[in-house]
């Protein structure tokens, strides 16, 4: 999961790295008994929801472990009788709003569109409770690191101090859970669970023949994540890599796996979207939209281009968002049709944003 978002350029491997550094910044407020602190985590969370506000559920696992125990004097502590707030940690929380301000008001000018798509898409595609809970042992790979780590937090004598940490991603698990929500959402979360993770397998692995299950780790690592590299980065052409899937007892269905498929022949789809595209009437081509099954084939089309396309707006399917548009000024003012249709060539963009069937975007537009 990590070599995904190493790998591709997109918000989330931004995600993952505010996520670590927040979390990096609590462990240091729990060992050294910090309250400065909460202040750079501020900051980094501020930053974090400007890239995507997933970062919210890391503040809302926060809140949750922070009144769940002891180091909820941060929130507010009593004082010669008197209670106080701990303004390093409202500091931090302002901070964070302060930066995410632009956005929010952003949000309110145009009646919050990002509430409504959040809501389509889970509706659309979240996974339900179950999956949610099964795939956390591939998306938290390695996840027998990450159940040692959650031990770790929760349960271990010497993780006492970081209690909270577990209990952040135990409230996000839940909270992901109840809403159906994408597994791979998650997978931020992991490293913090890394690392206790390793402290006690190193701790206990430390004197004796113990010591060999070291080398025994990082071996397992190292094959089960060579043998999952070809699921994760194009590294083999999709022929070989139907046929190492087969090898493996893996039923391919003569299909490339989701996440990987995504990732190849944006020049192919955006070469054909164009050859359709021209097929059309000049006068057609001005009330024309190409939708796009996924905001991935969307960005395929936009990165790849084609200038026969012209400003022919592209747009996802169900969603309609506008994910790019011609440079010039009379196409980004230009508004989105609802619907047109040419000869046997038809478009549409739902005003009411409702879920709509997700064919092949070249299929779509030639049917």
């Amino acid at each position: 999961m990590y070599l995904i978002f190493a790998s591709a350029y997109s918000m989330n491997h931004f995600d993952l790295l505010f996520w670590t550094l927040g979390a990096y910044v609590i462990l240091g407020i729990l060992k050294n008994d910090d309250p400065k602190g909460w202040l750079l985590f501020g900051l980094i969370a501020g930053l974090g929801l400007q890239n995507k506000l997933s970062m919210a559920f890391l503040g809302f696992g926060l809140c949750v472990a922070l009144v769940l125990t002891r180091n909820r004097k941060y929130i507010v502590s009593k004082v010669d009788g008197k209670f106080r707030l701990g303004l390093y940690l409202w500091g931090g929380g302002a901070l964070a709003v302060l930066i995410f301000c632009p956005f929010l008001i952003w949000q309110a000018l145009n009646d919050w569109p990002t509430i409504e798509w959040v809501g389509k898409s889970n509706a659309a595609y979240g996974n339900s409770p179950l999956v949610v809970l099964l795939s956390q042992l591939a998306v938290g790979h390695p996840f027998p690191i990450a159940l040692v780590g959650l031990y770790f937090y929760l349960f271990s004598r010497r993780g006492r101090p970081y209690r909270m940490m577990g209990i952040i991603y135990v409230s996000i698990l839940i909270l992901f859970v109840m809403q159906n929500a994408k597994s791979y959402y998650l997978a931020v979360a992991y490293p913090m669970l890394f690392a206790g993770g390793a402290v006690l397998i190193e701790s206990f692995a430390e004197h004796g023949y113990r010591r060999a299950l070291k080398p025994v780790i990082v071996t397992a690592l190292v094959v089960i994540t060579g043998l999952r590299l070809p699921f994760i980065l194009p590294v083999l052409p999709p022929k070989q890599l139907l046929a190492y899937q087969e090898s493996l007892g893996l039923p391919s269905r003569g299909q490339v796996p989701l996440g990987l498929a995504d990732r190849l022949g944006a020049e192919e789809l955006a070469t054909e979207v164009a050859r359709v595209y021209e097929t059309l009437p000049e006068e057609d081509r001005k009330e024309s939209v190409i939708l796009a099954g996924t905001y991935l084939e969307a960005a395929a089309i936009c990165s790849a281009r084609s200038p026969k396309l012209g400003a022919c707006p592209v747009s996802t399917a169900g969603l309609a968002i506008r994910t790019c548009r011609s440079t010039s000024a009379a196409s980004r003012n230009a508004p989105l049709p609802k619907s047109g249709r040419s000869g046997n060539s038809s478009f549409s963009v739902d005003p009411a944003l409702s879920e709509v069937s997700r064919p092949s975007l070249a299929h779509r537009l030639s049917s």
